[in-house]
């Protein structure tokens, strides 16, 4: 069965909470395109939750990456974080010694730096763009 992939937008006043679901390969421009126009002048912030991401080629690793750069572009935080599984898996291969991937001139330290970001880098780009706590709304826990 094919994975479909998307990504999921919410806006909350100046911020943009991304959540990709599905699996990122090289057929993913076209969602990319959609995302990139919510990206608009009244946007300090772009948050991308990877959590639910299932797979990613380092053909959707550069759609990321082209849409972490047309963010800071526009002057725009783009932060992604919750890195887990296979995905995970690729940036360590980024992050490692070896040299695999590069996009648009960024070596490996810049795209290591624009997609993991840790908390404390996390809270100073929230208190730059004036907001106090960017919060995902988590669901009820199910009853036992």
């Amino acid at each position: 069965m094919e994975s479909v992939f998307h990504i999921a937008v919410r806006r909350r006043g100046a911020a943009v909470h991304l959540t990709p679901r599905g699996e990122l390969d090289s057929e993913a421009g076209p969602v990319f395109d959609r995302v990139r126009s919510a990206l608009d002048a009244d946007v300090d912030v772009a948050v991308c939750d990877m959590g639910r991401l299932e797979f990613m080629d380092v053909s959707g690793l550069h759609h990321l990456l082209d849409l972490a750069h047309a963010a800071n572009a526009r002057g725009v935080a783009f932060l992604a974080w919750r890195w887990q599984g296979q995905p995970a898996r690729l940036l360590t291969l980024i992050d490692g010694p070896g040299r695999f991937v590069t996009a648009a001139g960024a070596d490996r330290a810049t795209v290591a730096a624009l997609l993991r970001h840790d908390a404390q880098a996390r809270a100073s780009a929230a208190r730059h763009c004036g907001i106090d706590t960017l919060r995902t709304q988590q669901p009820a826990a199910a009853a036992s």
